[in-house]
């Protein structure tokens, strides 16, 4: 699992790939919380279009990010796979954060890595 942050118009932009899963979550979590604390940035966005695969413990570390949004704040995610976006869907985590197909539409601008 490898994980890539930087920030762009007060959001925290994580780009994800590889595997997401109970060995490499708690690893995650700590490189997004430190960087997220560390910083004035209010939105968080997910890119998942080199995630593979998604267990349950990816849907923890969503709502745990989720959970530490200040007031306003907003979590989206993008580039989900449809099989990962149904768990998204079965979870119930879709009412709560926005699934997008690109980050430009979520930065309302052009974007380049």
């Amino acid at each position: 699992m490898d994980i890539y942050t930087h920030i762009v118009d007060n959001r925290l932009i994580i780009h994800l790939s590889g595997e997401i899963d109970h060995h490499v979550v708690g690893h995650i979590k700590d490189k997004i919380d430190k960087t997220y604390t560390t910083t004035n940035v209010r939105d968080m966005v997910f890119d998942f279009s080199e995630v593979g695969f998604m267990d349950s413990s990816g849907i923890g570390l969503i709502m745990g990010r989720y959970k530490n949004l200040p007031p306003g704040g907003r979590l989206s995610l993008v580039g989900v796979s449809d099989n990962i976006r149904r768990v998204f869907d079965l979870s119930g985590l879709g009412k709560f954060v926005t699934i997008a197909d690109s980050i430009e539409s979520i930065i309302g601008g052009s974007y380049v890595r």
